[in-house]
């Protein structure tokens, strides 16, 4: 949903412009140094070619890196040769991949044509009341509540990896989605908070140096701590460099 909403504000404000110049440098490079890493310190025991295909992102563990490709390439596309019929194109490419892709990448569907779609109609969303957006909240909470507690139903859960149940859990994943983005847009000492605001910026780092580990947690509180912690601050360092290297290529 942020990475919708994201490239249509970049699309807005510059176009085109260094489009996969900037994709390389901010998202696959970073990517490809924390598997490189991992390889090195034999985290991942992978051959040349399976670590080729990882750092590219062509079919790799992390899933939302694969994913989050096919929408570049989707919204690049698009805008390049077919604009103005962009949002029909990504709802179609939504269904598509819904029907074809694998589970994890089933339930998220919908967000990027959400994210697109925030950013079109920003101005007319800026408008909606504390009321309006209290109601939304509270809908979009009992939606996500209701979806959630259907798929902890025993009749649900034998149609575990089905297009139903991912359905189901698709629902539920973008109400709380919803919800949350809501409630941040209503209580500005959320969006003011200059620690939830500065790992939204790291955010990407934190996604890549914890996700190897998060497996080995299991249900300890205080590995969890520990792992939120040093990714953290690992993260803030990764962020730094990475920074550093974008604006020597770019």
């Amino acid at each position: 949903m942020c990475s919708g909403y994201g490239l249509s504000e970049s699309y807005i404000k510059k176009g085109l412009n260094k489009f996969w110049s900037k994709k390389i440098t901010r998202v696959l490079l970073p990517y490809a140094i924390v598997v490189t890493l991992l390889v090195i310190f034999r985290r991942y025991d992978i051959d040349l070619i399976h670590y080729i295909l990882e750092i590219t992102g062509l079919k790799t563990i992390y899933w939302y890196i694969a994913y989050l490709m096919k929408w570049y390439l989707v919204f690049f596309v698009s805008m390049l040769f077919f604009p103005r019929q962009s949002v029909l194109i990504f709802a179609l490419v939504g269904v598509l991949m819904f029907l074809t892709l694998e589970s994890l990448e089933i339930e998220q569907t919908p967000a990027f044509l959400i994210g697109v779609l925030a950013s079109k109609y920003k101005d007319k969303l800026a408008k909606f009341s504390r009321h309006s957006m209290l109601i939304q909240v509270a809908v979009f909470a009992f939606i996500g509540i209701f979806f959630l507690g259907l798929k902890q139903l025993p009749a649900i859960r034998e149609y575990f990896g089905s297009p139903l149940y991912s359905f189901i859990h698709m629902m539920h994943n973008m109400a709380f989605a919803l919800c949350t983005v809501g409630t941040v847009s209503i209580l500005p000492f959320i969006r003011k908070n200059e620690f939830l605001i500065f790992c939204g910026i790291i955010s990407y780092e934190i996604y890549l140096v914890h996700f190897p580990f998060y497996p080995s947690v299991g249900g300890d509180f205080m590995l969890a701590i520990s792992l939120v912690s040093i990714s953290i601050i690992t993260a803030t360092l990764f962020y730094a460099v990475n920074r550093k290297i974008s604006m020597v290529i770019i």
